[in-house]
């Protein structure tokens, strides 16, 4: 009944395609009550006398007190592993890698009010670290090394239920100092946790029949289901593999004419623990279940995203690859071709040292050997077919999707050490296993000392390491962290080559929770306002900027950075240096920050005015004229006097349209360099405004006439100023195939730029691909015959460079990460024009190109838009 309650209240959540119920919280309460009922219904109290359990923990004491010493010592040693330079330099305070940021983002979602269905072992010990630490990295982290050493734990108490002290120690000692486990340990990763769980609480509940454990493993085999296809296929192995077993008690032991006795007798022992094993899971399976049923895609997540990577093709594309990495990855020899996960698994560097390779491949020979022993057939069947069914149906594959076998082959390994010392024991006596026990001490003594080494030398001192950690999602994480004490109101305008960032600030109207889904990096930038840039060199003009506090951010700029804070300021005279350069971990990324008031350097409006004095002085003087009051009353001279503005002005709609100067004063307007109707599209284009002027308190104010004679006033906002106007007219032109100019956009460089452009693929039953073109066009005006050398890079794309119409360089992007194109032409003096057009049909990919002009005399001439 309270299950059910749950169920009904989960399923009347209004329905959305987000991977989140809306009612879980009170659904919640009536799964735990349902849980607790069969807590009540499972136990089997008994009342032991206080005298009889304290002299039960002085006789454990006095039995096992080796045991715990040495196991204490290797908790220790396992802490020490997983907690030595924690959130320090492995992993740095800051630095982010391996989806850190979206479980970060899911669990401060989690903590707003969203109740996240998948990896919630994940997601909610995040939000509870952020509750004690604050939303930063330490927070984020805090609890995993945690949940790393109970895991030690637990799968001690797991090796105990199998083996001997000896064997179970020498197990635990091979997990705890293996620098795999220890190096997931720090990250926000995957519950391996469930697996050792799992794997204890069915051993220990075979063992004594209680319906409490198999209690436990039926809570352990639901929150399995939530994470990676890997453990949610754990628990239809164990019901397999306990279903073979069943059917080989009842038909293989004793003469066949008793099978129907056996099996009334197995029914009888194994009726309740498996209804409460059933039961268990299927409470906890209640919000997937719902979920599923309203559409949500919960248990084959990672599959069907596989499978329409690949057009519904069921298997992996290179799945006979893959399968050959599954079977090699932990070998002790042989080569290390598969794809690694930095900075999980490093480049040259074996999954596991040589003693636990080798015990691990002898525990698995050994296990599908004696496979009638024990839960060997259980493991082995756990291990291959959890790594095979990963190389077959999943695409993406990589070593750390299948981490929960590592303590399986490491139970195997406590299995194959056992039987030796039995086999030492029976053939030799005491002294071969007294002999065996220093093998096994020295043994350990060099894995620590090679996983020690490998972990905090190669691993850490790595390059993999060092890039992941330093570059990516991290310098988003370092922006957000140089944010955090800079106030609300501050805005930020951010631009990285790493990664696209337009996801890391809200717009400043955005709501609440459009805010929380908009980014995730909202757990560290959850007050952050601001926009995004596909391109550095868009940081210029800035329209939509609120008036206030702004910081201005800069990630790994293409080129140097010396050139970009150049351009910066010939676009913003006087913005100066950057008040921050931040390097990243071993100098992997670096941001440049400036902080200012968006009125005095952004959102300058109007256009720039050079006043020249019509007498034999020649009297000139320039400033900026806003254009806000129509009245130009700052005038530096009185008439008469020339004036000329120049600068941009921003168009909203194409079409043809003439700009003029209000009044029909007799003003020279050239648009783009054309006077008269000029073809527009969206986006900045050159301005020109020349005027003679003669009479005082003149009204000055520019419309726009359209082609059948309305007119609108020019804004404020609409009007850019700029001293000198060179540089290239950029227009980008996006659409499908047979309309490649649907979405026009315009503005002006001052060089030709690349950007990580995203095109969004318009819906349709071809699934055609949206062609983007990038083109610049430029003049050169040349006093005398010069030689010139063109150099022209790009990541994407085919790119054609013409000189006065005609090609003189083309090609297409090849597999390396840059293309480069070089011309060597003689020009005359005069004007030439010069155009760089790319064109690219894809998705996400990096857009337009970088171009180089150099003469032979090593300068550079000035090119101009028109």
């Amino acid at each position: 009944m309270f299950a059910y309650n749950g169920a009904r209240i989960l399923n009347n959540s209004p329905r959305s395609a987000d991977l989140f119920l809306a009612n879980f919280d009170s659904a919640a309460v009536w799964l735990g009550l349902a849980l607790l009922a069969l807590v009540f219904a499972a136990w089997q109290p008994s009342r032991p006398k206080l005298e009889s359990v304290r002299h039960a923990i002085v006789k454990i004491w006095r039995d096992h007190y080796i045991e715990a010493l040495l196991f204490g010592g290797i908790i220790a040693f396992g802490i020490f592993m997983r907690f030595f330079h924690f959130n320090g330099t492995l992993p740095p305070e800051i630095g982010l890698c391996c989806e850190e940021h979206i479980n970060g983002g899911a669990a401060y979602d989690a903590l707003e009010g969203d109740r996240p269905l998948l990896f919630p072992l994940v997601r909610w010990t995040s939000a509870l670290g952020f509750l004690v630490f604050g939303e930063t990295t330490l927070g984020l982290r805090f609890f995993f090394p945690i949940i790393g050493v109970a895991t030690l734990i637990v799968f001690y108490f797991l090796l105990r239920q199998l083996v001997s002290v000896q064997s179970a120690l020498f197990g635990l000692a091979l997990f705890a100092i293996a620098w795999w486990p220890a190096l997931r340990s720090r990250q926000t990763s995957e519950g391996t946790i469930y697996v050792v769980l799992f794997a204890f609480f069915i051993v220990r509940g075979l063992k004594t029949k209680s319906p409490l454990m198999f209690l436990g493993a039926g809570i352990v085999a639901g929150l399995m289901s939530y994470e990676y296809e890997a453990f949610r296929v754990v628990p239809i192995i164990a019901v397999g593999t306990l279903g073979i077993a069943a059917s080989r008690i009842v038909l293989l032991d004793g003469k066949l004419t008793e099978a129907r006795a056996r099996l009334l007798e197995l029914v009888r022992v194994a009726w309740r623990p498996a209804l409460v094993f059933l039961l268990a899971a299927g409470i906890v399976l209640v919000p997937m279940i719902v979920g599923t049923s309203q559409d949500k895609d919960l248990y084959l997540t990672s599959v069907h995203r596989n499978e329409n990577a690949r057009e519904g093709s069921r298997l992996a594309d290179e799945w006979q690859d893959q399968l050959k990495w599954v079977s090699t990855m932990f070998l002790p020899f042989g080569p290390l071709d598969y794809p690694v996960s930095p900075p999980r698994e490093v480049e040259g560097i074996r999954l596991f040292d040589p003693v636990t390779a080798v015990l691990a491949v002898a525990g698995m020979a050994a296990g599908a050997l004696f496979f009638l022993r024990g839960y060997r057939f259980w493991f082995v069947s756990w291990v291959v077919l959890v790594l095979a069914g990963g190389a077959l149906l999943l695409g993406e594959f990589a070593p750390w999707s299948f981490f929960g076998v590592v303590p399986i082959l490491l139970a195997l390994a406590a299995y194959f050490i056992d039987d030796v010392e039995s086999f030492l024991k029976r053939v030799f006596g005491s002294l071969a296993t007294r002999s065996f026990t220093l093998v096994l001490i020295a043994l350990v003594a060099f894995s620590f000392w090679w996983n020690a080494d490998t972990l905090f030398n190669d691993v850490e001192g790595s390059r993999e390491v060092q890039r992941v950690y330093g570059g990516e999602i991290s310098f988003v994480y370092a922006m957000c962290d140089y944010l955090r004490d800079r106030g609300d109101d501050n805005y930020a305008i951010a631009y990285s080559n790493a990664i696209r960032v337009d996801g890391f600030a809200a717009p400043r109207d955005t709501a609440d929770e459009q805010r929380r889904a908009w980014s995730d990096f909202i757990w560290a930038c959850h007050d952050l306002q601001g926009a995004a840039l596909p391109a550095a060199q868009e940081a210029w003009p800035l329209r939509g900027v609120p008036a206030g506090p702004a910081t201005l951010l800069f990630a790994d700029p293409i080129g140097s950075a010396d050139e970009l804070v150049e351009e910066l300021n010939r676009a913003y005279p006087g913005l100066g240096e950057p008040d921050e350069r931040f390097t990243g971990p071993a100098g992997t990324y670096e941001f440049l920050a400036y902080d200012f008031d968006t009125g005095d350097t952004l959102n300058k409006q109007g256009l720039w005015a050079v006043y020249v004095k019509r007498a034999l002085r020649g009297e000139f003087a320039s400033q900026l004229d806003s254009f806000a009051d129509d009245v130009l009353q700052n005038a530096p001279f009185k008439p008469p006097y020339r004036v000329s503005w120049t600068g941009v002005i921003y168009v909203d709609d194409g079409g043809p349209a003439t700009l003029k100067v209000a009044g029909g004063l007799p003003a020279e307007v050239l648009v783009d360099g054309e006077e008269g109707v000029v073809e527009l599209v969206q986006g900045w284009h050159p301005v020109v405004v020349r005027l003679d002027v003669d009479e005082q308190d003149l009204v000055i104010a520019l419309e726009w006439e359209d082609a059948s004679g309305s007119r609108t006033a020019v804004r404020a906002a609409d009007l850019f100023p700029l001293a000198q106007l060179d540089g290239w007219r950029h227009t980008r032109s996006m659409g499908l195939p047979d309309n490649p100019s649907q979405i026009v956009s315009q503005r002006l460089d001052f060089s030709p730029h690349m950007a990580l452009a995203s095109v969004l693929r318009e819906s349709t039953p071809t699934r055609e691909q949206f062609v983007t073109e990038e083109r610049w066009d430029g003049v050169l005006q040349l006093a005398e015959p010069t030689n010139l050398s063109f150099s022209t890079e790009f990541r994407a794309g085919t790119v054609m460079l013409l000189i006065d119409g005609e090609e003189v360089a083309s090609g297409q992007h090849a597999a390396q990460r840059t293309t480069t194109l070089q011309a060597n032409i003689d020009l005359a003096a005069g004007r030439h024009t010069i155009q760089l057009i790319q064109t690219i049909a894809r998705e996400v990919t990096w857009s337009g190109a970088t171009l180089s002009i150099v003469a032979s005399d090593g300068s550079s001439p000035v090119v101009t838009p028109y």
